[in-house]
């Protein structure tokens, strides 16, 4: 990830708020722009044990990954 990747996360992580952090259960992940598919499955197995900031952190850098997807 290159450090202006880092830096917009950063600034989205302190001014954004995901939804759906607290919600375990990824099977309800819709087709595309949906940050929950960019959640990596060893991830997505520990996710009930991460801390709220965790959670948030790995929605913010799964979410720039999903806001970059194009689908016709």
């Amino acid at each position: 990830m290159s450090p202006r990747t880092e830096l917009y996360i950063m600034r989205e992580f302190k001014t954004q708020a995901l939804n759906n952090i607290d919600d375990d259960t990824f099977e309800r992940k819709t087709k595309c722009n949906d940050w929950g598919n960019h959640v990596p499955t060893g991830i997505i197995d520990v996710w009930k044990h991460l801390s709220s900031t965790e959670r948030a952190l790995v929605a913010l850098v799964a979410d720039h990954a999903a806001s970059a997807e194009k689908w016709d």
